[in-house]
């Protein structure tokens, strides 16, 4: 189970990267805190191994639903790509199904806000 790692490498922005996303991982959550997410884009990479990647949004940590990319589309990937946003839920998490035993994925969720 993938744990997230922050980086605030500015005062208006978090990185936050789970790595090593493998075969039906249920990734931890994370809850921003210090800041007010303004925007965010979240980018998937690595290989799928027929697996699909979703971002998920929860405010009570035990509920999610897929978010929305800015055009209304359920964020979901197959292949490499990165998805704008915006979302001011408490909990944030991507979740990989039905992958292969060699998926292995890295995800990057950058919010952008006011601390």
């Amino acid at each position: 189970m993938p744990a997230p790692t922050t980086d605030k490498a500015f005062s208006t922005a978090t990185k936050v990267t789970w790595s090593g996303v493998a075969t039906d991982d249920a990734a931890d959550a994370y809850s921003p805190s210090g800041l007010a997410p303004l925007a965010a884009s979240v980018q998937i990479s690595g290989t799928f191994d027929s697996g699909t990647v979703t971002f998920e949004a929860s405010n009570d940590g035990a509920t999610f639903f897929g978010v929305k990319d800015t055009a209304g589309t359920l964020i979901s990937a197959t292949e490499n790509g990165l998805f704008e946003f915006s979302s001011s839920a408490q909990f944030l998490k991507p979740v990989l199904d039905g992958a292969g035993g060699s998926a292995d994925l890295d995800v990057s969720l950058v919010l952008r806000g006011q601390g």
